[in-house]
């Protein structure tokens, strides 16, 4: 399904479920209409939605959003009815929300409207919902320590951070179901996540760890942790270089770290890089100098 990475879409007649933004779609069913009838217009589409086609034009550049209380209207002028109709109204809030809970909320909605053997195969929802919660991986990885105990008190007593047995428990059966636990058996293929959905999901995990590490630099031993900083100014060249080299590295760290032997502690790995300032005329990037330290 082609738009969920990031690919067009050449008509509305494949599926709106392939969409992450309904703009796109309003933009395609307007492509597609158009290739059908030369008279169709955006004032054609803007009467039948009470809009007008300004208003139709910024939604298609997306310049503008749907008011709340269009949406619905909006639905019925591009035809759409039962599970299309509801993904159309749950798309349109999840573009429009701005913080990871809300947009996570419609974006599971949005799930719910597809059929179930569509769901599993296109958008892999268990595979994602793993990143909901920073401990999920956590206990995922602990099954393959030496001696490991499916059991609340066991986990809550080895982990590094405070969670509740109870939240321990939810984890538990989530991982359980969904073969995330070593020598569970998966009922489905592991399908990679579109990136477009993958993104802001990922995004609030990588953010949970990162807040997880501020914990383990103030309360962990040095010989329990490695942490790294430097601060360089680079020009643009040099910068894709260290893009390069921290992918080349993460790859790498993960295929010499990947085997079958059972462990005695699991690791938590962030890799940070980003811009601290920025010079406007000539794009290169700028930093106080050239410091590293290590804690």
């Amino acid at each position: 399904m082609l738009s969920w990475y990031g690919q067009p879409v050449k008509s509305v007649n494949e599926s709106i479920f392939n969409f992450n933004d309904y703009r796109d779609f309003i933009k395609s069913f307007y492509q597609d209409k158009k290739s059908v009838n030369k008279s169709y217009s955006f004032a054609v589409l803007g009467n039948r939605a009470f809009l007008s086609k300004m208003a139709i034009k910024h939604l298609v550049d997306k310049k503008r959003h749907l008011d709340d209380n269009k949406i619905e209207i909006f639905a019925d002028a591009l035809g759409l009815k039962g599970k299309d109709k509801q993904y159309f109204k749950n798309l349109v809030l999840f573009n429009k929300k701005k913080n990871f809970a809300d947009k996570n909320e419609y974006f599971m909605k949005m799930l719910n409207c597809r059929d179930k053997k569509e769901a599993e195969l296109i958008l892999t929802q268990n595979e994602m919902s793993l990143f909901n919660y920073w401990y999920q991986p956590i206990i995922s990885e602990m099954s393959c320590l030496k001696g490991f105990k499916e059991e609340t008190g066991w986990i809550r007593e080895r982990l590094e951070f405070k969670v509740s047995e109870k939240k321990i428990a939810q984890a538990l059966d989530f991982l359980k179901n969904n073969g995330h636990l070593k020598n569970s058996k998966l009922t489905r293929p592991m399908i990679k996540a579109p990136d477009g959905i993958k993104s802001y999901i990922y995004k609030k995990y990588v953010m949970d760890q990162i807040e997880k590490s501020k914990e383990a630099v103030e309360k962990q031993q040095a010989q329990d942790r490695q942490v790294f900083n430097l601060t360089i100014s680079v020009n643009e060249e040099r910068f894709e270089v260290a893009k390069k080299m921290i992918l080349d590295f993460r790859h790498k760290l993960h295929e010499v770290l990947s085997n079958d032997e059972e462990g005695d502690r699991v690791i938590q790995v962030n890799m940070q890089m980003f811009t601290a300032s920025k010079n406007k005329e000539n794009n290169n990037f700028i930093s106080g100098g050239n410091n590293e330290t290590s804690l």
